[in-house]
């Protein structure tokens, strides 16, 4: 089920979980004034009046029930089913192979069927190149300060690949150093970008993990890392791995956060 596929359902369960409120509010309306306490030997045609509005009243508020309570009873169905499918399979993360070309490029078709802003982050030249062993060829040589691309850093990408299925599920790029005027303003070290079907999993989480792990390796014993303003599923990802917030910047219009981590407490 894709992603917006999931937000229809939701918003549609929410939609009626609504309109039983408004529709049982609107039967007790009608129970309760316009078939409320009638006058004293009231004539016919308003006994007639009354008992339509109070029947009316009741056909409302209980259908108003009914629906309000179906579409909660769903809604808690449905939050409990996506917290199980929220818990991640195992991932790896690993240097791309030509044994993943197929399942890459099929991954960069969905990244730009996607409705991202800032699609490809962390994803290297991916998007520009023509196959997926010239984006494979790429990370070899930008791994190495003698061979990175001269308006580059050295940096590593990974792909993360979940044990069950051998599929992959994002993308990770951690670069050696930030000595660069968008790295080091608003880039940070690390990048990553999680397949738009395979989201809400918990798999970013564990990607920043296990890169920061490798930052460990490197001697990297400080991490920048920002996000959008309006991203707060990239920004819990951030906190829940140690990340210190320091400011906000303004890039292009758009508001950013920068978090900085401290690799030896992670």
């Amino acid at each position: 089920m894709t992603e917006k596929t999931k937000l229809i359902l939701s918003q549609t369960i929410n939609a009626a979980i609504i309109a039983g409120i408004l529709i049982f509010c609107v039967g007790g309306y009608y129970t309760v004034i316009k078939a409320g306490i009638p006058y004293q030997d009231p004539p016919l045609e308003l006994q007639i009046q009354y008992a339509v509005n109070m029947k009316i009243g009741e056909i409302l508020t209980g259908m108003g029930f009914r629906l309000a309570l179906c579409g909660s009873l769903v809604r808690l169905v449905w939050n409990l089913i996506g917290k199980t499918h929220r818990r991640h399979d195992p991932i790896v993360l690993m240097e791309p192979t030509a044994a993943y070309a197929d399942d890459i490029w099929q991954f960069r078709q969905e990244i730009i069927a996607s409705d991202d802003r800032d699609k490809f982050a962390g994803c290297g030249s991916l998007e520009q190149c023509a196959s997926a062993q010239e984006w494979i060829d790429a990370i070899r040589r930008n791994k190495s300060e003698e061979t990175c691309q001269k308006d580059l850093v050295p940096s590593r990408i990974d792909i993360a690949v979940r044990k069950r299925d051998n599929r992959i599920v994002g993308i990770i790029e951690l670069r050696y150093h930030i000595n660069h005027p968008i790295l080091g303003t608003w880039g940070g070290h690390i990048g990553y970008y999680v397949r738009p079907g395979e989201r809400r999993r918990g798999y970013a989480k564990e990607m920043l993990r296990q890169t920061l792990r490798s930052c460990k390796r490197l001697n990297i014993h400080k991490v920048l890392i920002t996000c959008d303003d309006d991203n707060p599923a990239s920004e819990k990802v951030i906190r829940a791995n140690g990340g210190v917030f320091e400011k906000n910047i303004t890039v292009d219009g758009h508001v950013m956060k920068r978090y900085w981590i401290t690799v030896d407490n992670t």
